[in-house]
């Protein structure tokens, strides 16, 4: 059975800056997300996610979590969700662990931080970067959820 703790950590590894440590996993490094003044960290936790679902509630969520389902089971990550059980070895959690954290940790420098941290330091958010973000958010997302 698994507990609480547990759970949140299967989704924390998969959020990429969970598996940075720069500038305290992008809490350190501001920027502005529909106007408001928030950390990179938080961008990639809350306001993205959020942004997509239209807000913060039970209802959203679920429903969010609903089309992920169903984009795994009958859609676009229907194809590709075998591979990501893949290397799972229940009696070796720290290497499964270590793997999907570097799975996750590669879109740092794809996506989280294409351009370095003066690419997105005090820069708007919600436009292009979002875009590419919610890719990244969904996947990772489905992925966590799969697994």
């Amino acid at each position: 059975m698994y507990s609480l703790s547990n759970l949140q950590f299967l989704g924390d590894i998969h959020q990429p800056l969970h598996d940075e440590g720069l500038l305290r996993g992008g809490n350190s490094i501001s920027v502005n997300f529909t106007n408001k003044v928030v950390n990179l960290h938080h961008v990639w936790d809350t306001s993205i996610p959020e942004h997509l679902i239209g807000g913060y509630s039970l209802a959203s969520a679920s429903a969010w979590a609903n089309n992920i389902s169903l984009a795994i089971t009958e859609g676009v990550y229907q194809p590709l969700a075998h591979e990501w059980l893949e290397g799972i070895a229940l009696g070796d959690p720290i290497t499964t662990a270590l793997g999907w954290a570097t799975e996750a940790n590669a879109f740092v420098c794809t996506t989280v931080l294409p351009g370095g941290v003066e690419g997105v330091e005090g820069k708007e958010l919600s436009g292009e970067y979002y875009d590419e973000g919610i890719k990244v958010v969904q996947l990772q997302i489905a992925r966590a959820g799969y697994r």
